[in-house]
C-alpha cells in the first residue's frame, strides 16, 4: 500500500472509530431505558408508553441509524481501499476455495441467499443478500465444509468478525468486515438471514 492509500485508510479508520464510540455512547441510551432498536414504544392501545422517554429513545434510534449509515459507506471506502492495495492473488476466491478443499471433496462457497428485516444479521452494518461469505470467525475461507459445524459457532451476544465480498451496481466487487452478534428477536433464530453453499 503506497504512502497516499495508507494516509486515506489511517483517515477513514479515524472517522470509523469516532462512529462506534458515538454508536456506543447513543446504545448505552437505549440500554438505560431498557429498550432496543426494535422495541415497541407504544402500548397495548396505542398510545406512548409511560414509562418510556420516548423524545430521547427516538433521538438515540435516529443517531443510530444515520451512524449505521454512515459506518457502511466508511466500510466501502476502506473496502476498496484494501481491494486496489492486496495483490490478486490474496484475493482470489476460487484460489482460496480451492485452497480449502481436503481429500477431493468439492469445497463450494457460502453465500446469504436472505435478510429477514430488522434481524441481527440487518442490524449487522448492513448484511445483505447475495454478499458472499469470505472469513467466518476463525474460518477464513468459509466453505461448505464448515455447514455442519456453523450452528455451533452462533451463541447469543457473542459476535462473529466476518468478512463477505459485495457486488457493487457498477461490477465492482469489494470485501466488507462486519461484526455479526447473535440475538433473540421477533423472528426465528439468533441470525435473521440464511447462509447456503454457492
Amino acid at each position: 500500500m503506497n504512502e497516499q492509500a495508507r494516509s486515506e485508510a489511517w483517515h477513514w479508520h479515524a472517522k470509523r472509530q469516532q462512529i462506534d464510540a458515538e454508536l456506543a455512547h447513543y446504545h448505552a441510551v437505549l440500554q438505560q431505558n431498557q429498550v432496543t432498536m426494535t422495541s415497541h414504544l407504544l402500548d397495548a392501545e396505542g398510545f406512548p408508553r409511560a414509562d418510556l422517554d420516548i423524545p430521547t429513545i427516538r433521538q438515540a434510534r435516529s443517531h443510530i441509524q444515520r451512524l449505521r449509515n454512515d459506518r457502511r459507506e466508511i466500510d466501502a471506502q476502506l473496502a476498496i481501499l484494501l481491494t486496489h492495495a492486496l495483490p490478486p492473488a490474496t484475493l482470489s476466491r476460487p484460489q482460496a476455495v480451492a485452497a480449502a478443499q481436503k481429500d477431493g471433496v468439492r469445497a463450494r462457497p457460502m453465500a446469504v441467499r436472505s435478510v429477514a428485516p430488522h434481524g441481527p444479521a440487518a442490524e449487522a452494518q448492513g448484511l445483505q443478500a447475495g454478499d458472499q461469505l469470505v472469513r467466518w470467525g476463525s474460518w477464513n475461507p468459509i466453505t461448505s465444509e464448515h455447514m455442519s459445524d456453523l450452528p455451533a459457532t452462533v451463541k447469543e451476544g457473542e459476535s462473529i468478525p466476518i468478512a463477505v465480498r459485495r457486488t457493487l451496481v457498477d461490477g465492482r466487487a469489494v470485501d466488507v468486515s462486519i461484526d455479526l452478534t447473535p440475538a433473540r428477536w421477533e423472528g426465528r433464530g439468533l441470525l435473521g438471514c440464511h447462509i447456503v453453499p454457492t
